[in-house]
């Protein structure tokens, strides 16, 4: 029997307190009620497939009417779902709400679901910011949608974030880059050591506006637009996707509360940008989906999700990546050496600083990066995917349906694939010369943090371009060190210490020294 006293108890805590919460507990009995009657309906007419002859997914225990396992989740689910990966095995089936969602953490079942079987495991979910900017259940996300008019709409955002595109923008990556590392140096010299994922985040927002937007971008920490970026990004993401598996409820509470949405306070903002790049003088995303709008009948709430899920999905990914680098670089003074030493012997040969053309020249960089991407990737999961037909792999029965995800770190950390996953050796990548981009798309079987093939994030060359950019500049100039406690300690990031900010994680508050090295090569 259900304890809805309980249920109700949790769900104040995701929910806002207000007016609706005394009508809960009629509209949970009512919904506990549909919801038994639909699961009768389903399961008396579902598909013609012998069950029996398929190996079971593991499911947790705990799972609850209407509410599944999502009251056990906490606040961080990727814990939660981690500690179930281990109890259970590689492929989980977990219930949010009443759908069910597929967990794969094995590295192997990754690349045949989301790379073989793409053709079958590529609708995304609608749960993204355009989802909250467009408002209701069929709001679409800005990427991945497997029908025509957002299979043209990514095409537009991968050709311009294509590798040959953002080459226009070199001058303006270094620029900002050297912005960025200035500030890092300086600040530390100010105050002794300073937390560089504001400064990064800065960084990450000012390059998609500059080099996407066709706008001169934020002028300092302090400017509106940052700060509304920076007040709503992890809230809105959070938001929809906690919500999305008991919307109606979400409604409702709306209705009966005076609950503002915080996309609601992003709009504005983001139609300014939007305006912005219509008037600039430069070639921009925003131009170039204007010209697909009558055919697709694209409003202006499509195009603010679009912009908003470009602004806030790159900030956190390049951000998050960018600090992880840094804060392992900081653990590893050995590794920082050998990169300095790599960078110097480039600047005395070619008389210039790399750029990230000349990526084939710098090895360990290169190896350096990814070993970085996988002990510390920037996502705990890959984003969902739904089965557009019934799936088996490995004689797992995947109906129709369900929902997907990949498990980046565990899959990252799959011994498997992977040996001594716990350790950071960046030798192990030696003899991948691929850039991220070609190895992603080619399907590398040890690196998911960017996707998988066909459906990688568009911005991955941008973002692999910029973190070239920081960290080279960075070495060919500074040693990262620890920041100095008041004891006198040195005190280390802790790389163990991940914390979900939207759809990304980023490592817990930290600081860092950035000491100028006085045997640089540039002055």
């Amino acid at each position: 029997m259900l304890n809805y006293p309980y249920l109700l108890e949790k769900y104040k805590k995701i929910e806002a307190p207000g007016p609706f919460i005394p009508i809960a507990g009629a509209v949970l009995a009512i919904a506990a009620a549909m919801y038994g009657i639909k699961t009768v309906l389903r399961n008396g007419w579902s598909g013609t497939h012998n069950v029996k002859k398929y190996r079971v997914i593991p499911t947790p225990p705990g799972s609850v009417l209407f509410f599944g396992h999502k009251l056990l989740l906490g606040d961080i689910p990727a814990h939660k779902i981690a500690e179930w990966h281990k109890e259970l095995g590689p492929i989980l089936k977990v219930k949010m709400g009443n759908e069910d969602w597929i967990y794969v953490a094995d590295a192997g079942m990754a690349y045949e679901l989301f790379t073989l079987e793409d053709s079958l495991t590529s609708n995304s979910l609608h749960f993204m910011c355009g989802d909250a900017i467009y408002g209701g259940e069929e709001g679409r996300t800005a990427f991945g949608h497997d029908d025509a008019k957002w299979k043209d709409i990514r095409s537009v955002m991968l050709q311009f974030l294509s590798p040959s595109s953002f080459r226009r923008s070199y001058a303006t990556l270094q620029e900002e880059a050297q912005k960025t590392v200035d500030l890092l140096i300086k600040k530390t010299r100010q105050h002794g050591s300073v937390d560089p994922l504001s400064f990064i985040r800065f960084n990450s927002i000012n390059i998609i506006l500059k080099t996407s937007l066709g706008q001169q971008g934020a002028k300092s920490l302090h400017d509106p637009l940052y700060r509304c970026l920076m007040n709503r990004d992890g809230v809105y993401l959070q938001y929809t996707t906690i919500r999305k598996p008991w919307s109606w409820m979400s409604h409702l509470h709306r209705l009966f509360s005076r609950e503002t949405s915080p996309m609601n306070a992003l709009y504005a903002p983001l139609q300014r940008v939007i305006q912005r790049a219509r008037k600039s003088d430069t070639d921009n995303v925003v131009k170039r989906l204007d010209l697909l709008k009558e055919e697709y009948v694209i409003d202006e709430h499509n195009i603010a999700a679009i912009t908003g899920e470009l602004l806030v999905a790159g900030m956190d990914a390049l951000s998050s990546a960018t600090a992880w680098t840094l804060a392992i670089l900081c653990h590893h003074p050995d590794v920082q050496q050998n990169l300095a030493r790599e960078i110097d012997s480039f600047i005395i040969k070619h008389y210039r600083f790399p750029t990230f053309d000349d990526l084939p020249e710098l090895p360990y960089y290169n190896t350096l990066l990814k070993e970085c991407l996988r002990f510390r990737p920037p996502v705990y999961f890959g984003i969902p995917r739904k089965a557009s037909k019934d799936v088996v792999c490995r004689n797992y029965l995947i109906p129709k349906g369900s929902t997907i995800v990949g498990n980046i770190h565990a899959i990252s950390h799959d011994n498997y694939v992977v040996q001594d996953p716990e350790k950071f050796l960046p030798e192990r990548f030696q003899y991948d010369s691929r850039t991220l981009h070609a190895g992603a798309y080619e399907g590398s079987e040890a690196h998911y943090a960017f996707g998988w093939k066909k459906r990688i994030c568009p911005g991955i060359s941008l973002a692999e371009a910029q973190i070239f950019n920081i960290v080279t500049k960075v070495m060919s100039r500074c040693t990262i060190e620890p920041a100095i406690a008041s004891n006198g300690q040195d005190e280390y990031p802790n790389l163990d210490d991940g914390r979900s900010v939207g759809a990304t994680v980023v490592p817990g508050p930290f600081k860092l020294r950035f000491v100028e090295r006085s045997d640089r090569t540039i002055v």
